[in-house]
């Protein structure tokens, strides 16, 4: 729309107003939108964001609720033997981020896929259009998959770690070597119990419960702040005793000439 105003007295003169080109300096410029209907990078970002915590996460809980029925089995606390969350995620956190990232990736994939679908759902106007259309059997598909991949990678990790945990409970009751588990190549879990020889110095002469295990095979579970943690299988009993009141004598499973201890471990696995 065009407005022309001539001036007296000058008919070559007019001022021309363009209503079209005014525009209101208040008002947003319109929305970006990724190339094609893609998702930006940002929302790649978020997305892959989202996917890296929520895996950590679960993995995580998975890791303490693992640690804990093991040694609670023993009645034993994982933090008597320096096994806190952060020492026990610090051990597993290659399966950890490498998990995590697989997971991230394929989201983020599946995300790129079903962009352009989605946009032309959301512009249809008629859910009955909507439900019949070919975008709609595409995402849905695609999210089917997604939840049956989902369901296969959680069982493909919980199912080995709680039944190694179940297994190394058993096996450390009945006084064999427990070592950590390694899952697809990546360490995991680092629950482990060392048959070792206890040999109590001079010092301990007048500690009955340390003085008991003179020459017995126990379970080495580990230490924090000086104190060993021992579990006796043929008494059923834990013993915290001071490592500078004893002398012990640790077994290598895995060296080339394990104990049985170890071996019978290995079997029961």
């Amino acid at each position: 729309m065009t407005h022309d105003v001539e001036t007296t007295g000058l008919p070559f003169e007019r001022t021309i107003i363009h209503s079209g080109t005014a525009r209101n300096a208040a008002a947003p410029p319109p929305r970006s939108e990724g190339l094609g209907g893609l998702p930006t990078f940002r929302e790649i970002l978020a997305t892959m964001a989202l996917s890296l915590a929520v895996t950590a996460l679960l993995v995580c809980g998975l890791l303490s609720f693992a640690y804990e029925r093991f040694y609670q089995a023993l009645g034993v606390n994982p933090a008597d033997i320096g096994l806190t969350f952060g020492v026990a995620v610090s051990r597993s956190v290659g399966f950890t981020v490498t998990f995590a990232v697989a997971v991230a990736l394929v989201a983020v994939a599946v995300r790129l896929i079903l962009a352009r679908p989605l946009r032309r759902l959301r512009a249809h106007s008629g859910w009955t259009r909507t439900f019949h259309s070919t975008d709609f059997a595409l995402v849905l598909g695609c999210y089917v998959a997604l939840g049956l991949l989902a369901i296969f990678a959680a069982a493909a990790v919980i199912s080995p770690v709680t039944s190694y945990t179940a297994k190394a409970a058993n096996a450390a009751r009945s006084g064999n070597a427990v070592r950590p588990l390694q899952l697809y190549g990546l360490p995991l879990l680092a629950m482990q119990a060392e048959p070792a020889a206890v040999q109590p110095t001079n010092k301990a002469r007048t500690l009955p419960g340390i003085w008991d295990l003179n020459d017995r095979s126990v379970l080495y579970l580990g230490q924090a702040g000086g104190v060993g943690v021992l579990y006796d299988a043929d008494r059923g009993r834990v013993v915290y005793t001071p490592m500078d009141l004893v002398v012990l004598h640790v077994s290598n499973c895995a060296g080339p000439a394990p104990p049985a201890a170890c071996r019978s471990t290995r079997t029961a696995r």
